[in-house]
């Protein structure tokens, strides 16, 4: 047993009905016949419009296979939410319609040898099979990758066998971005820290048409390449908090558990609720793992807790909170009953402790909490019920890799700095550095 090697396979499904089951099949025939394996398999479904999580259900029952799932379509963050969901000396990425038992066979001698092993399509001893257009996309991505990057590799895209380790789920959560070249970025940066990695040559062929559009892959493969030019230039290397802190519980089904499984695996390690949407039997799931949570002050979500005819100046006129746009011109404009603010915050607080939930921190939906006034209103609260409050650094460390958001929180804050008053907030509250993540959802 000594010789036994714990490996995860993470496998992205979306709309993959046609072939899951079959493949599936395919894959458990050939760790089958692998000698000193103990396999387990993460199906990561991720909006798919056709039966594939039924699927996905029903293959649990009979093989070792577990089903996990987040909002939208999203490849990079599909493998994401795996990794970070994955126990195991070792974790394997592929897709579903790409099992290579030769790529297996030839690592597992040398897994304790190396960070990474990759499967190439370019290097010597390589089969394919893939259309020529394709061939060449992959030759000139190679070039750019060695250009640019001076990624010394040959391919990032496709098999994929990490070592499970404290390093790799530090870069994992560094990385910026969640489509096509997710798997692509993770490389680079481990290559950048000084990985081992070593490549291996696979066979490769298309058993069905890409799941995505042309043009759609070409936009979501545009929109990655530019946060990878950029992350080097927009990320603080400097700030490295220890806390890790998962947003939006209660937003949806689907996010929910999705949090519920990565803290399960210890890959965050501080929930913020939002009280105002989780249902009672969200509290109590969470309850259950863990009780000291954050409360994520929502006045953009959803309705509020509090009395809607109250609440006029926070609510449209079916007693939903405006988006988050419209209520911050409606705070610059001086149109927001702060008073009221206050009332949802005590509400919202309550009926969190009610729920059999102990909020000992506190943060915001879209963080509103960093705009004037209420920072200061926020600050205050948390020193009267002795909260740590969500410190202005961890927003600026999440928003400037994300230009588009920065931007306008660089606008508003500045607005409502004028608006109400360029005064110094005496902070009183106790403040606290994380890292802010939103398991399951597809915004990050």
């Amino acid at each position: 047993m000594a010789n036994v090697k714990r490996i995860t396979f993470i496998i992205p499904i979306h709309n993959e009905a046609e072939v899951l089951v079959k493949q599936a099949n395919v894959l458990i025939k050939a760790l089958g016949s692998l000698k000193n394996i103990k396999a387990n398999i993460l199906l990561v479904e991720n909006g798919s419009n056709d039966n594939s999580w039924a699927l996905v259900q029903r293959l649990r029952s009979r093989y070792p296979i577990k089903g996990l799932r987040i909002q939208g379509s999203s490849f990079g963050r599909a493998i994401k939410h795996g990794l970070l969901c994955a126990q195991g000396d070792y974790i394997c990425i592929q897709d579903i319609d790409f099992v290579n038992k030769r790529f297996l066979k030839q690592s597992l001698p040398i897994l304790n040898s190396y960070d990474v092993i990759a499967g190439s399509k370019v290097i010597k001893g390589s089969h394919d099979r893939r259309p020529w257009m394709n061939k060449l996309r992959t030759r000139i991505f190679s070039l750019i990758l060695r250009y640019i990057f001076q990624y010394q590799g040959t391919d990032t895209h496709g098999l994929k066998i990490f070592k499970n380790s404290s390093q790799l789920r530090k870069v994992i959560r560094s990385c910026l971005t969640k489509y096509e070249l997710f798997d692509t970025e993770l490389l680079i940066r481990l290559d950048q820290l000084g990985a081992s990695i070593k490549e291996l040559p696979v066979t490769i062929g298309e058993i069905r048409p890409s799941r995505y559009p042309p043009f759609r892959r070409l936009k979501l493969f545009t929109i990655d390449l530019f946060r990878i030019i950029s992350f080097s230039r927009l990320s603080h290397k400097d700030f490295k908090p220890k806390i890790i802190n998962a947003d939006d519980y209660g937003i949806d089904p689907i996010v929910s558990q999705a949090v519920l499984d990565q803290l399960s695996n210890r890959a965050i390690n501080r929930v913020s609720v939002l009280s105002n949407l989780a249902t009672l039997e969200d509290c109590q799931k969470l309850s259950k793992k863990v009780r000291n949570v954050a409360l994520h002050f929502n006045l953009v979500r959803g309705k509020p807790i509090g009395n809607k005819k109250h609440l006029l100046s926070l609510t449209d006129r079916k007693g939903n909170f405006h988006p988050l746009m419209y209520f911050l011109l409606k705070l610059s404009l001086k149109r927001i009953n702060l008073q009221k603010v206050e009332d949802e915050l005590n509400n919202q607080f309550r009926h969190l402790k009610e729920c059999g939930l102990k909020p000992q921190y506190l943060d915001s939906e879209q963080n509103v909490h960093m705009f004037p006034p209420l920072w200061g209103m926020l600050n205050q609260f948390a020193a009267q019920h002795h909260l740590s409050l969500r410190s202005r650094e961890s927003s600026i460390y999440y928003f400037k890799p994300r230009v588009l958001k920065y931007l306008g929180f660089t606008i508003f804050n500045a607005l409502l700095s004028w608006r109400y008053g360029f005064q110094k907030t005496v902070d009183t509250a106790k403040t606290y550095h994380a890292q802010i993540v939103h398991p399951g959802n597809n915004y990050d």
